[in-house]
C-alpha cells in the first residue's frame, strides 16, 4: 500500500476522485479504516493560506501527482477489502428479525438456475421423490441424491465431476425451523467405485442472518455455515421467503485438496403442471 501526503491545495480535487471509496455514508470495510483515518485528519486539517511562489509550484506539482495516485490507492484499498471478505456476496444487515425458516419444499420436475463464479451457469432439477430422499440430476450430467430436511452430504452420486460414489450418513440435531444459534452434525461414511474410502464429521450452524443480493434478486436469508475438520467449509444462505438456499459457497481448508465452488440462484423453474 502506497503512503500518500495530499496538500491542501490539491486535496480538495483529489478527495473528490477517492469518495467513491467511502461509500457515499455508508459503512467503511474495516480493513480500510487506516486509509480512510488518514484521509479524514487531511481534510480536517485543511485551512485556506496564501502561498509562496515556491509553494505554488510544489502544489502544482502535487497536484498532477495527486490525480495519478489516488486511483492507485482506490485499487491497493479494494485489494486489501476483496481480502479480508469470506465470500463475494453483497450482503448487509436485515432490517428485521426474521421468522423461523421452514424446510424446503420440493417437486418432481422443479428446477433451479445457478450462476458459477466463472460467468458460466448450470441446472438442476429434481427427478424423483421417495421418503426422505430427494433424486436430482444437473445439466453437466452429475445425478445424485439426498437427504431432505438437512445440510448433509450426498447419499450417491453418478458421474459428478468424474466421480461416482455412496454415502452412509447419521445425523444429530435438527437446524429445521432455522433460527440463530440453531445446530446438526453429520457422521458419514463413503466409498467410490474406484475403491477409495473415507469417514468424518460435518458440523453444522445458523451464524446469522444477512440481506444478499444474488441475479435472481435481493432477499433476507439465514447465513449457514457447515464445516469438516481439515477439509471443506460451506456456506449457504436461506431465504424463508423462498423456502430454499439462494447461495452454495465452498471453500477448500488448508491442505484440502478440494476444488472451491461459489454458486448464486438465477431463477427457479416451476415444475410441469
Amino acid at each position: 500500500v502506497t503512503t500518500a501526503y495530499f496538500t491542501p491545495t490539491c486535496m480538495s480535487k483529489c478527495q473528490k476522485r477517492v469518495s467513491f471509496l467511502d461509500g457515499g455514508g455508508e459503512r467503511r470495510p474495516a480493513a480500510a479504516a487506516p486509509f480512510f483515518a488518514a484521509m479524514d485528519g487531511v481534510v480536517q486539517r485543511t485551512q485556506p493560506q496564501r502561498n509562496s511562489t515556491k509553494e505554488m509550484i510544489m502544489n502544482l506539482l502535487a497536484f498532477r501527482w495527486c490525480f495519478i495516485s489516488a486511483p492507485i490507492a482506490a485499487v491497493a484499498v479494494s485489494i486489501i477489502v476483496s481480502g479480508c471478505q469470506t465470500t463475494s456476496v453483497q450482503q448487509v444487515a436485515v432490517k428485521a428479525d426474521l421468522p423461523p425458516a421452514l424446510p424446503p419444499v420440493y417437486e418432481v420436475g422443479k428446477r433451479t438456475v445457478w450462476r458459477m463464479k466463472d460467468g458460466s451457469e448450470i441446472t438442476y432439477e429434481v427427478t424423483g421423490i421417495e421418503d426422505t430422499t430427494i433424486t436430482g440430476r444437473g445439466s453437466d450430467g452429475c445425478i445424485y441424491s439426498f437427504t431432505i430436511g438437512g445440510f448433509g452430504r450426498s447419499t450417491s452420486w453418478e458421474n459428478c465431476s468424474g466421480s461416482t460414489g455412496t454415502q452412509r450418513l447419521s445425523r444429530s440435531g435438527n437446524m429445521f425451523p432455522l433460527q440463530v444459534g440453531n445446530t446438526e452434525s453429520w457422521k458419514y461414511r463413503g466409498k467410490n467405485i474406484k475403491g477409495d474410502s473415507w469417514s468424518g464429521m460435518r458440523e453444522c450452524e445458523v451464524k446469522g442472518t444477512a440481506h444478499v443480493t444474488v441475479p435472481a434478486g435481493s432477499f433476507d436469508t439465514y447465513h449457514v455455515v457447515c464445516e469438516e475438520r481439515g477439509w471443506l467449509r460451506y456456506e449457504w444462505h436461506y431465504s424463508p421467503k423462498l423456502r430454499r438456499t439462494v447461495t452454495s459457497i465452498r471453500t477448500p481448508i488448508a491442505g484440502s485438496n478440494a476444488k472451491p465452488r461459489h454458486m448464486e440462484l438465477v431463477r427457479i423453474i416451476p415444475a410441469p403442471q
